[in-house]
């Protein structure tokens, strides 16, 4: 399912809302807000998707726990598997997935294990940001707001919704969420079989526990966390999957990343032998995109998408990026053109090769399907062409099973946008004379936003971009194209006076 993102007085942000798609542009004039909700979407995802969150809901409260409250989670949590077991067949033993009701003692857990996570939640947000969360809130404002809204189908056919709430304030970061009971699990085979051996006679037929049998902690923790994984994808939808972030200044890292890194580890090792100042700290985004850079193994491609990443070196790059580890263990980047027979240094390369290696290398060695990749201004160094090309590009991920957000004021990045959505209603097999013609998107797969200024000191207002049926996107970008012209004419027509 995709989810509503609503933001208000969120960094420079006073208010909007976003739908997360496959393929999420965000447009604007600087200082409006796009970087600063892209990284707020990365800290969820990786909070979301953590082990330690998966940890903070099987921990019981120890505080509140009894044999009572044992004896209900254990009669909801299995009573959710028989049921699970019975829609595949009786018989059933392997194979499909089987969908189940969400008891309430489980949705109750849920909601109270959200509020537990806020300060795991803040530590992560302030890591990515490089600040404490109490800096991200809007000049002027006192709390900040972020909510996430998904809908979800409930067993008895009726439509629920889940809803977390983050509020930032001075003191702390609240998160709360609205799980309802009865909605519809996805389990799949090896989660529901799995889990009904715990309840089992020796006939071998599931049963559930009766009030009065006792519960052993230990067999029930080791219940939830067979199911886990496949309440919380259900419960939090794609903010659960794993997030990759490109930073902006990608460019620089990739030209000087062995000198930042060298003089990063020379400060740590001198630091206990001489007196400093405090040392500089990398946001997460950053040390994140340090980190892959420097695990990256050229020897395993298998699970990820090299061939997406080929197809950005063949239509842009015209040559390959290339990772190679010293006698150290330390990685190497180069490029190689076409037509060539030897390579150079990323740090000797073109501003537009060193701005997409890293893609490439992403594609190669980390992303895969299910992934989400977050991209900030992926148009950067790039001529008009290419900047059209590398959407197509996009899109291709997009096909592929990779979820893409990228943070954009490129105007042809929309206008090509707006053409990939137009070219999906023509009906595949009318197609053929028209050029990349596989890049196809549909409007429910692409979405784009526009972060525009408002009046006075309010922040910025978010709006979807429209991609109608004359191919362009509306975002506010051909306004100064207008003007130039006028400003063009207008100079035109006094010369004419004069002579």
């Amino acid at each position: 399912m995709n989810l509503t993102v609503t933001v208000e007085d969120f960094g420079p942000i006073g208010e909007g809302s976003v739908d997360l798609r496959p393929l999420t542009v965000f447009v604007g004039p600087n200082n409006t807000g796009k970087s600063y909700l892209a990284i707020l979407l990365y800290a969820l995802h990786r909070h979301f998707r953590s082990a330690m969150w998966e940890g903070l809901w099987l921990r019981p409260s120890w505080d509140d726990w009894s044999d009572t409250k044992a004896q209900a989670l254990a009669h909801a949590l299995s009573t959710m598997l028989v049921q699970a077991k019975l829609g595949t067949g009786q018989d059933s033993v392997a194979g499909e997935d089987a969908a189940a009701s969400l008891p309430e003692p489980i949705a109750a857990w849920l909601r109270e294990a959200v509020a537990n996570s806020g300060a795991a939640l803040a530590g992560e947000i302030e890591r990515c940001f490089g600040a404490e969360h109490h800096e991200l809130i809007r000049r002027g404002s006192k709390v900040a707001r972020i909510g996430l809204h998904g809908g979800v189908g409930r067993s008895d056919g009726a439509d629920g919704v889940i809803e977390h709430a983050l509020t930032f304030s001075d003191e702390h970061l609240d998160l709360a969420a609205s799980v309802p009971a009865e909605m519809t699990v996805v389990l799949a085979p090896s989660v529901w079989l799995w889990g009904l051996r715990h309840w089992q006679r020796q006939d071998d037929v599931a049963r559930v526990p009766e009030a009065g049998d006792a519960v052993s902690w230990w067999d029930l923790r080791d219940q939830l966390a067979t199911v886990g994984t496949g309440v919380l994808d259900r419960i939090f939808g794609p903010i659960r999957l794993p997030a990759f972030y490109l930073p902006a200044d990608r460019t620089g890292i990739m030209h000087a990343h062995q000198v930042v890194v060298s003089a990063l580890i020379e400060n740590a090792t001198m630091a206990g032998l001489r007196r400093t100042g405090p040392m500089p700290t990398l946001s997460g985004v950053l040390a994140d995109f340090f980190q892959h850079l420097i695990k990256m193994d050229p020897r395993d491609q298998r699970q990820f998408h090299p061939e997406l990443g080929r197809s950005i070196e063949d239509r842009i790059l015209q040559g390959s990026v290339m990772l190679e580890r010293d006698e150290t263990g330390y990685p190497s980047f180069r490029y190689r053109p076409s037509e060539w027979a030897s390579d150079l240094p990323l740090m000797r390369v073109s501003s537009m090769v060193a701005e997409l290696a890293p893609l490439v290398l992403y594609l190669r060695h980390v992303v895969t399907t299910d992934n989400v990749l977050i991209v900030e201004e992926p148009e950067s160094h790039l001529h008009p062409a290419m900047q059209v090309e590398l959407v197509r590009q996009l899109a291709k991920l997009v096909q592929a099973g990779i979820r893409v957000l990228v943070t954009t004021h490129s105007e042809w990045v929309l206008d090509e946008l707006a053409n990939i959505v137009l070219l999906s209603e023509l009906p595949e097999g009318e197609r053929g004379r028209i050029s990349n013609r596989e890049t196809a998107l549909t409007a429910d797969q692409v979405g784009a936003w526009l972060f525009e200024l408002r009046e006075g000191a309010d922040g910025s207002a978010i709006k979807e971009v429209p991609l109608d049926e004359t191919g362009y996107a509306r975002n506010g970008i051909e306004d100064i194209a207008m003007a130039l012209h006028n400003r063009f004419a207008t100079i035109r027509d006094r010369i004419e006076e004069g002579e």
